[in-house]
């Protein structure tokens, strides 16, 4: 039985919030002007496309494939030839990560450290869960300092549906700490749409924080369990869990 397991048998039945899963990019970092730059480069190279901020906006929170699809649709390029070219936009993007972030410094949003810390303390499993692929979003991870708090962390290189993935993710974690998680004391914390929408559809809470492109009354919308515009305020959040 290794740390986590150990700990969360101990303290399950106590806790109102088991296990909390994080977002990556607009929620725990913002590095959405950065993606866009590299992102351009890379559809232009690959498929010589001058990709527009408003179509990329738009997909915005879906796993990695999906989201390209929906890019590539909408310059009438087509699945199948989208996944032929899938394997050279995601190398030639991860390339071009590994380049730009050796010379910049992820930060992670304010509040988010002071966060994942208490949680840490009150020994709570974290899985930071993202749209991007392995390639990308681990570098993100690594350099943002974060990555030492989460107990997974889980990449979408083949997912279909935010939903489907975050229930693999959760069984993941089950797998790790060796019970089963109550998809009720379960807290999903995402800036979109789609991480509101995924947590719901999964039976756990949700939260969404207004970090990234979507605005906090979009967000309201979708009626998520809770609705912060930010994370700065560590007490605020501990509060609701």
């Amino acid at each position: 039985m290794d740390f986590y397991a150990d700990i969360y048998n101990k303290m399950y039945a106590t806790k109102k919030i088991n296990a909390v899963f994080f977002d990556l990019d607009g929620t725990l970092v913002s590095l959405n002007n950065f993606y866009f730059r590299i992102e351009t480069e890379n559809y232009r190279k690959i498929w010589n496309i001058r990709l527009s901020r408003k179509v990329w906006n738009a997909g915005h929170g879906l796993p990695e494939k999906p989201f390209v699809e929906n890019i590539l649709k909408h310059y009438g390029i087509s699945k199948k030839e989208a996944d032929r070219k899938l394997p050279a936009l995601w190398a030639d993007r991860a390339r071009r990560m590994k380049k730009a972030i050796a010379v910049i410094r992820v930060r992670p949003l304010p509040g988010t450290g002071e966060i994942l810390r208490q949680l840490w303390r009150r020994k709570i499993p974290m899985v930071m869960i993202t749209g991007n692929t392995k390639n990308t979003g681990s570098q993100v991870l690594n350099a943002s300092g974060l990555k030492k708090y989460f107990a997974m962390d889980c990449y979408a290189d083949k997912a279909s549906s935010r939903a489907v993935f975050l229930r693999k993710s959760i069984r993941l974690l089950e797998k790790r700490i060796g019970k089963r998680l109550d998809r009720k004391k379960i807290l999903v914390v995402g800036d979109t749409v789609h991480d509101i929408l995924s947590g719901k559809r999964n039976g756990c809470r949700t939260m969404a924080v207004a970090t990234g492109i979507t605005p906090f009354s979009e967000l309201k919308k979708h009626r998520p369990t809770y609705c912060l515009p930010n994370l700065k305020n560590t007490s605020q959040f501990l509060s609701l869990l």
